[in-house]
Formats: structure tokens, C-alpha cells, sequence
């Protein structure tokens, strides 16, 4: 399976959500779907379990949702989003800027 992301880096601000989307392409034949599960370098950023389907051409978009928590300070953090489908896993890294808007 191929993926890349279209934006690795989402500015979320502390209390609320942001998401990144992943595009992914099959590689083999047959069908059956993905499941993204993402960590964070900080426990106050999460992403729930993301699943799907692929598209009968083999394609995939897929939007990822992140949550930062109130409690979180402003910085930059990495989240790590682990694709499974089947036996194969591959792992992508998104930046996410932990930023209150301004004005």
C-alpha cells in the first residue's frame, strides 16, 4: 500500500480538533479495508481509530481526525499514524503546532 499525506502539518488550537487527510492506494489485489490508529508525543493529543473501505480502483482518501486538550501547551508535537491493511503497516509522522489564534 502506498500512502502520503497532503498537509503533514495541522495548527490545532489547545481545546479543540483539527484532522489531516492521508491519500492511500492499494497494491494488491482483492478487497477489505484500512484501519489508522495514531500516537502522540504528548498524551493530550489523541486520534481515535480511523476505518474504511477502499474504492473499487484501489484508492483511498482518508480524513484523520486529532484532538488536542485544553491542558496542552503551545509547541509543536509529533503524531504518528500507523495504516494497517491486511499483514502490511506502514507509518506516517504529522506535526501538529499547538497554537491559540490570535485577533
Amino acid at each position: 500500500m502506498l500512502f502520503r499525506s497532503s498537509q503533514p502539518n495541522v495548527t490545532i488550537a489547545p481545546g479543540h480538533s483539527g484532522s489531516v487527510t492521508l491519500d492511500a492506494q492499494r497494491m494488491t489485489a482483492g478487497s477489505g479495508g484500512y484501519t489508522i490508529t495514531g500516537e502522540s508525543s504528548d498524551g493530550g493529543i489523541t486520534v481515535p481509530p480511523t476505518s474504511g473501505e477502499f474504492k473499487s480502483d484501489g484508492s483511498a482518501s482518508i480524513t484523520v481526525p486529532i484532538t488536542v486538550a485544553k491542558s496542552v501547551p503551545e509547541e509543536y508535537y509529533l503524531v504518528y499514524l500507523t495504516t494497517k491493511v491486511g499483514q502490511s503497516a506502514r507509518r506516517s509522522t504529522v506535526f501538529v503546532d499547538v497554537q491559540t489564534p490570535t485577533g
